[in-house]
């Protein structure tokens, strides 16, 4: 990639002029922004009015005795997440469904619109032991249509990459969002599965379903004041909000951050992402590159702790496993100090289907408030001529280039003509882009025009 730049000789009246062009386009630093299209609201339970429609199933279980009840909670997390109320399991069975009423799913194209699940959990079980092991999960049925009537067919995983069994201990309410997409345009029923000895159990509250569309570009600078949107955790440990005393002070944009020790506690779940909304990642020119920045501050026993993964849909399954994007994990040199981090995600970019990126938490020391966000962006780097600046009987050349690419200055007597070398190989360096000069020493005192070029080289 090549950008020509003209520069007039000096005239009598010593008025300089100057042009730049490049055969192949100008290349800027662009940070997509645009407004974040509506969600709109499915399902809602907060359990406010008691049962509403809900049930305990246990038609196929082990245990026939009963698990589940709405109530004001007197211990566990003690208040509901939101209102008075919530389901808990607070009733002697060990194996219960505690099952929705009928939920008509919109038929959606999974290719611009996703439908999630999100609701709050606190859940707390007697550890896992030879006699006991939380096998709790959410699961989902269809209506199937039959020759003698409609009838619920079996108890489905949901998605491979969002459900699964939850943590056996999580005492603090923590959002978690399960993608409902491959039974979009069916009745269902969702079934939160309880399977374990509780201690006292799983704490259920303000059960969502949203239809979202997904992001054609990634939608500007995101710090989290405006609440969770689409953002999602996996095993909870993550939440949204003003970090506690003995956690990070000025927060970077905003009062809000995303962490897993906002309440000034460590985290009790050793391993949770942060994931965020669906959206695509266009495809870039030769020579560009895509970046996720954020501002980070991590308090682990080590420098490490932390990762940025990343999933795909795909029609048939739903989302993949967390994949790793570069250095897993990534090594964060400064403690308790919030610091700019920048991700490469230029082999990721022009993908024909959906992702997210997942901000790993993962601990087993016990100690430190773990990690927190704020100020997530993406980044496109792209090679741009700042200026031709004449300085007395010099000429200033500027450009920007993103982070790691060497670039060369050349000159030409004229238009066309062969270009012969002035500088040496000039590295940008910074974590994503970064502004390189050169001074072409007594080039402003000619009386016959310069043409100047920047190469890119390999």
């Amino acid at each position: 990639m090549n950008a020509t730049m003209f520069v007039a000789p000096r005239t009598t009246r010593h008025v300089h002029r100057w042009a730049w062009k490049s055969s192949l386009g100008f290349w800027t630093l662009l940070a997509w922004s645009l407004a974040a299209p509506a969600m709109e609201l499915v399902f809602r339970e907060d359990f406010e009015n008691g049962w509403n429609g809900w049930t305990n199933d246990t038609t196929y279980n082990i245990d026939p005795r009963f698990a589940w009840v709405i109530t004001a909670p007197t211990n566990g997390p003690l208040a509901a997440h939101t209102g008075a109320a919530c389901a808990a399991t607070l009733g002697p069975g060990t194996d219960c469904y505690l099952v929705s009423p009928p939920i008509l799913l919109p038929a959606v194209n999974q290719y611009s619109n996703h439908l999630w699940l999100f609701y709050w959990q606190w859940q707390k079980y007697l550890p896992n032991s030879a006699s006991n092991v939380c096998l709790s999960d959410v699961k989902i049925r269809q209506l199937i249509p039959g020759p003698i009537g409609n009838y619920w067919g079996p108890w489905n995983i949901i998605d491979p990459g969002t459900s699964g069994v939850i943590a056996d201990i999580s005492p603090a309410w923590r959002r978690r969002g399960i993608d409902l997409t491959l039974f979009s345009g069916w009745p269902v029923q969702l079934g939160f599965g309880h399977s374990g000895k509780g201690d006292p159990g799983w704490f259920v509250d303000d059960v969502e379903v949203w239809n979202v569309p997904v992001f054609i570009h990634w939608p500007g600078t995101e710090s989290f004041e405006n609440g969770w949107g689409a953002w999602h955790t996996d095993e909870g440990a993550w939440d949204l909000g003003v970090p506690a005393a003995g956690g990070p002070t000025n927060v970077p944009d905003g009062k809000f951050c995303a962490g897993t020790g906002l309440d000034g506690l460590h985290p009790s779940v050793v391993e949770a992402h942060l994931w965020t909304p669906a959206f695509y990642l266009p495809a870039v020119r030769p020579g560009e590159r895509v970046f996720l920045q954020f501002d980070q501050w991590h308090d682990y026993s080590t420098a490490f702790g932390v990762a940025v993964h990343w999933s795909q849909w795909w029609s048939s399954i739903g989302w993949t496993w967390p994949q790793i994007i570069g250095s897993d994990p990534l090594l964060v040199v400064q403690q308790r100090v919030w610091t700019p981090l920048a991700v490469d995600l230029t082999s990721l970019a022009g993908m024909p289907l959906p992702m997210r990126l997942g901000f790993e938490h993962s601990d087993l020391s016990g100690i430190g408030l773990g990690w927190f966000i704020d100020r997530v962006r993406i980044t496109v780097a792209r090679f741009q001529i700042l200026e031709i600046q004449p300085q007395g009987n010099d000429v200033r050349l500027a450009w920007a280039a993103p982070a790691g690419t060497t670039n060369l200055v050349q000159c030409s007597a004229r238009l066309g003509g062969a270009f012969t070398n002035l500088s040496p190989a000039l590295i940008a360096t910074g974590s994503v882009e970064s502004v390189t000069t050169y001074l072409h020493v007594g080039a402003g005192n000619g009386t016959s025009p310069r043409f100047y070029r920047v190469k890119r080289l390999p």
